[in-house]
């Protein structure tokens, strides 16, 4: 049985990433030619193979999907610095209703 140090796993993940960019590439690539062909050649059946487009259905599903689950995280930051502003400035409007020996007692 070999011996494994920590080193083993950096060189791993290392290696995983460089395939990751790699295949990220290929993919957009892939996707610029294919969205090409899909607006040029409207999608001749003839010059596609049944895995590439049944591989592309499935990768704009996925951007679809992505894209759905960024807007929904986007939306939802927004929405969060919106409610953090209105507190703060609710919390203004309610210090400017109070007297200074109020804000002093409140210790504000």
């Amino acid at each position: 049985m070999p011996c494994y140090d920590g080193r083993d796993k950096e060189a791993q993940h290392a290696e995983n990433a460089e395939l990751k960019e790699r295949l990220d590439l290929a993919t957009r690539l892939l996707c610029e030619v294919y969205d090409h062909y899909d607006t040029e050649l409207e999608r001749d059946e003839k010059y596609l193979s049944d895995e590439l487009r049944e591989w592309f259905e499935a990768h704009k599903k996925a951007d679809k999907a992505r894209q759905e689950r960024e807007a929904r995280a986007k939306a939802k930051l927004e929405a969060e610095k919106k409610a953090a502003s209105d507190k703060v400035q609710a919390r203004m409007t309610a210090l400017a209703k109070l007297t200074s020996a109020d804000r002093d007692a409140l210790g504000v």
